[in-house]
Formats: structure tokens, C-alpha cells, sequence
């Protein structure tokens, strides 16, 4: 239990620092993709993922579904917005996933590769 507290912890000052930087600096860059930049660094420094952030990364996958209901409501109360848009919409969600997964499955054959 202590490594999952300690694992978020981490996470929230990590991205915490990088927002206080964004803020004063004014980064183009939102912080949220500069902390997943700066936790990649760490991760590849570090060599392997450290145990507090395992434990921490497995509670938030099995919440992870639950993490989409603010999306979900916001969506509905934007209905009117999503019925002009749509195409748009789909487009953009369906590039954005491609490289997702182009991403991840990247990441995945670096990683089996190096163990």
C-alpha cells in the first residue's frame, strides 16, 4: 500500500512541478505531455520501472475505465457541438488513436527487445 501511495505521489508532484513550470514559463507545450516526456526520460535513465510506480500504474489500470466518465458527460452536454462536427471529430479521434497505438506498439518492441 505504501508503494501505491508513494507511486502517485510521485505522479501528481511530477506533474504538479512540470504545471507550476508551465505556468511560469509559458510553455506551448501543455504539462501533462511534459510530464509523460519527463517520466519517459526518467524511465530510460532508470532502466526499468521502478516498483512504486508499478504499483501505483496497476491500481490506475484497473480504474482506468472510470477515469472516461467526466469525458462522457461532457460529450453528452456538448451534443449540439458533436452533431456540427462530427466528421471532424471522427477524423481527429481516429488519427490520434492510430499514432497512439503506433506509439505504444513502438515502445513495446523497444522494450521487448532490450529484455
Amino acid at each position: 500500500m505504501i508503494k501505491i501511495i508513494g507511486g502517485i505521489a510521485f505522479l501528481l508532484l511530477l506533474l504538479l512541478a512540470l504545471d507550476g513550470f508551465y505556468e511560469a514559463l509559458g510553455f506551448a507545450i501543455p504539462s501533462p505531455i511534459l510530464a509523460m516526456a519527463v517520466l519517459l526520460l526518467f524511465l530510460v535513465v532508470h532502466g526499468r520501472v521502478p516498483d512504486f510506480i508499478d504499483a501505483a500504474a496497476s491500481l490506475l489500470f484497473r480504474i482506468f475505465p472510470l477515469l472516461f466518465i467526466p469525458a462522457l458527460v461532457s460529450t453528452i452536454a456538448l451534443m449540439d457541438v458533436v452533431r456540427v462536427h462530427w466528421l471532424m471529430l471522427l477524423l481527429v479521434v481516429t488519427v490520434s488513436s492510430f499514432f497512439g497505438l503506433l506509439g505504444a506498439a513502438l515502445v513495446f518492441k523497444g522494450m521487448r527487445k532490450s529484455s
